[in-house]
């Protein structure tokens, strides 16, 4: 199946609020046999049992109307929660980084539109893919071809947490594995499709339809966080109210991880809903599930304001089993701490652009990244046979993720420290507070080779 390129996507900005909750949920950590007596106790409903059922995690609401932090306060003392040496936090959410308000990006679309007079079709590993995709700057900076070369093209899986994706993507031929849908009741085994958010039909006839030119360019907006280059006669039909926010965002992130490690496998997580809202004991959720259904790399492009002891625990847990962790840093361009990025069991990946300097809207600082990636101007799969460019440090960070995936192949015993010291073997970036630089895919694999069996 050939590409299509009558539309494509330019993500500028990947807004992503919080959803309201009708009914305030917290994540209760305490042995299953006291769950009853501290829920009569604290005027608390269980709703469910958090996935694995052996770690006693459950989601509770409250019956009455005390504000969070007393609730949280009251159960902490409860006598069940402190003799299973248990705990509570608020079932907050997370969001999809976006970029500050006024950001000002180079929005100059000259260089893309002349990629687009170029529609030629490779073969990349067994998929048939556009050769801007392949042959893109971000990945000639990083030297993803020259550490496939010498390296070869990765192994294991990564695991995708995210809005779901485009199983029928062609850069995603034969590469996925089974994946998971937290944002259904209930959750449930499967491809995690995001193709189902787009529940106005006319749209998605729009996105699929054929065509056999793409002239007449002109840029449009098609919802808030997205500018589109259409083909003139798909601007005056699309209807831009039907598109979610983040729509395609899970199938761009993935695609990133694919076009570094493309021997990897891609797991689906869908974690976010069509709103772009995930909750804390969805995340929670779906790092042990991951675990438990084989993935290496655990990718998360998306950031917390608030610490959460659970979702440490779970990457930790990833962690000891060799499961490595790779988070964004965030787009409010400041020199902040959000999670999991800001923990010392992920890694935080910054954004760059393509001239090795930090970009506008990456967060910053000794204490969140670890290293950092191109994250401007990215050019992605998207769905239904689409390709879109990207900004913010959604992307970046699954270009270390697959990074990770190629390091896998010279060592599958390889952990998190490990896979962390070697994409520290980058290009420094002094005073940019960027970590360790811009990632050297060649130069990770090349510093591990030699010193794997040291």
């Amino acid at each position: 199946m050939k590409p299509r390129y009558w539309i494509w996507v330019v993500l500028l900005i990947l807004l992503a609020a919080p959803a309201a909750v009708a009914q305030t949920g917290f994540i209760l950590h305490a042995p299953l046999a006291e769950v009853p007596g501290i829920a009569v106790r604290n005027n608390l409903t269980v709703v469910r049992q958090l996935y694995p059922s052996w770690r006693n995690i459950f989601l509770v609401t409250v019956l009455d109307n005390r504000a969070p932090s007393q609730v949280v306060a009251s159960v902490k003392t409860d006598p069940g929660v402190q003799g299973g040496k248990g705990n509570i936090e608020l079932d907050g959410a997370a969001v999809l980084p976006e970029l500050a308000s006024g950001t000002q990006l180079d929005q100059s679309t000259v260089g893309i539109l002349d990629a687009l007079s170029d529609r030629t079709s490779v073969s990349y590993f067994g998929s048939t893919v556009w050769a801007g995709y392949v042959n893109q700057t971000a990945a000639q900076i990083i030297r993803v071809a020259d550490a496939q070369h010498s390296y070869g093209s990765g192994s294991g899986t990564i695991a995708v947490m995210d809005t779901g994706i485009d199983p029928y993507h062609p850069v995603f031929v034969n590469s996925l594995v089974l994946g998971h849908d937290f944002t259904q009741t209930p959750d449930v085994d499967g491809p995690a499709s995001e193709l189902t958010d787009l529940v106005d039909q006319s749209t998605v006839a729009i996105l699929d339809q054929s065509s056999t030119s793409m002239v007449d360019k002109t840029i449009a907006v098609v919802n808030q966080s997205t500018v589109a280059i259409l083909d003139q006669s798909t601007v005056g039909i699309l209807d831009t109210t039907t598109l979610p926010a983040a729509f395609g965002h899970g199938t761009m992130v993935a695609g990133a991880a694919k076009l570094v490690c493309p021997g990897c496998k891609i797991m689906p997580l869908k974690v976010f809903d069509r709103f772009a809202s995930a909750t804390l004991s969805n995340l929670v959720s779906a790092v042990y599930w991951a675990v438990a259904h084989g993935a290496n790399v655990i990718q998360m492009s998306f950031s917390m304001d608030v610490s959460s002891d659970e979702l440490l625990a779970a990457i930790g847990y990833a962690n000891s089993k060799r499961v490595i962790c790779v988070a964004s840093a965030g787009n409010s361009g400041l020199q902040t701490i959000v999670y999991p990025a800001g923990w010392k069991k992920a890694s935080g990946v910054g954004s760059t652009d393509n001239y090795d300097v930090r970009s506008v809207f990456s967060n910053y600082g000794a204490n969140l990244v670890s290293f950092a990636a191109p994250g401007e101007r990215v050019l992605l799969p998207y769905p239904y046979n689409n390709y879109a460019a990207a900004w913010g440090t959604s992307f970046s960070t699954p270009l270390a993720s697959g990074g990770a995936g190629l390091l896998l192949q010279i060592d599958p015993k390889i952990n998190q420290d490990q896979v962390a010291t070697s994409l520290s073997q980058a290009q420094a970036l002094l005073g940019q507070g960027l970590g360790a630089g811009r990632i050297d895919l060649y130069r990770a694999c090349q510093y591990w080779t030699l010193h794997k069996s040291k």
